[in-house]
């Protein structure tokens, strides 16, 4: 082992110590949101190595979650991507008695070059670093529905300027996807980590409408009176941002148990 990965380690073995010691907190996710969002909490996050559907609150729940693609989808991009390693796929449901339940199935790319965007986002999106993390989310019911996502994420030993970006595309529109480096502390200030523990999603009006916590199990907010249609796409990519972090490798996972 060189020394600047035992330098890594230390440091990562550190700030899991940290996070683990403040398991009731949280991302620093924007005030409004917290204060005045709809919020759901995850179960089942952190045991999906016993195969277990993960919930988001009492309305959403991701299934079939894979480190593969799953068979039986005809969708042109999944063969060309079928060599990739870093990938995992899962269907995000609604649990609507009411109306039609949202089924969506969501796939992921982490580690996918520059030139292979062009098949996951519509539009051209400047990156200042290698890491690329990218998904599509195809409603079953109309496959003619579908949204993407991008977020080019720093390394992951970083300093507070270093933070995620990103664009999630749905219709006709673009949002913003910022990742957020902090925890609230129990004073309601922010803690540095060092590491990417959550994202922010920002609508055209630079707005938050959507905060993802990664700390330990997990949590997520949104804004309020947001349309269904848009937050059902919003809660796939969620899902698919605590997915991302519960499914590292194990050599990249930290080893508290309690992995952001």
């Amino acid at each position: 082992m060189n020394r600047t990965h035992m330098a890594r380690s230390c440091i990562t073995i550190v700030i899991g110590i940290l996070l683990w010691s403040c398991k009731t907190q949280h991302a620093y996710i924007s005030d409004s949101l917290v204060t005045e969002g709809e919020t759901f909490d995850i179960k089942n996050r952190q045991a999906l190595h016993w195969f277990k559907d993960m919930e988001l609150g009492t309305e959403y729940t991701a299934k079939k979650i894979k480190r593969s693609w799953t068979e039986g989808y005809h969708f042109p991009f999944i063969l060309r991507f079928s060599g990739m390693k870093e990938k995992f796929s899962f269907v995000l449901n609604s649990n609507d008695s009411v109306n039609q339940p949202f089924k969506a199935a969501v796939f992921c790319l982490n580690k996918i070059k520059e030139k292979q965007l062009p098949d996951f986002i519509p539009y051209p999106f400047p990156l200042k670093y290698e890491n690329i993390f990218s998904g599509k989310i195809i409603l079953l019911s109309d496959t003619s529905v579908k949204a993407s996502f991008l977020i080019n994420e720093p390394p992951y030993i970083m300093t507070k300027e270093h933070i995620s970006e990103g664009k999630f595309f749905f219709k006709n529109e673009v949002y913003e996807i910022k990742g957020v480096n902090a925890y609230r502390k129990k004073n309601g200030s922010p803690g540095f980590t060092g590491q990417i523990i959550g994202f922010e999603v920002f609508d055209k009006n630079n707005k938050p409408i959507m905060g993802v916590s990664c700390m330990n199990v997990g949590k997520v907010w949104y804004v309020k009176n947001l349309d269904k249609e848009t937050k059902n796409f919003l809660m796939a990519l969620s899902a698919a941002m605590l997915l991302k972090r519960e499914l590292k490798d194990d050599h990249e996972r930290l080893k508290t148990g309690h992995a952001y």
